[in-house]
């Protein structure tokens, strides 16, 4: 079952999750979640700064708290 995330609306499929998306990716299965796949082109971003902007993000919070 998934959830679109910004709204009421539940789908059922059989598949577990990466395998589901997936088959979303490569079109082998359909979904009103996803309404723009699959798309012509696939890329993915490295994850790479996410910790880094999480933990400087982080110490900002720290800091302006200490100051209250």
């Amino acid at each position: 079952m998934f959830d679109e995330g910004r709204g009421p609306e539940w789908e059922h499929h059989t598949d577990q999750c990466a395998s589901f998306l997936v088959s979303v990716l490569t079109g082998e299965a359909e979904t009103g979640c996803f309404p723009d796949l699959p798309a012509e082109i696939h890329w993915f971003g490295s994850d790479d700064g996410i910790l880094a902007r999480l933990h400087a993000h982080d110490a900002r919070l720290r800091s302006r708290a200490s100051w209250a």
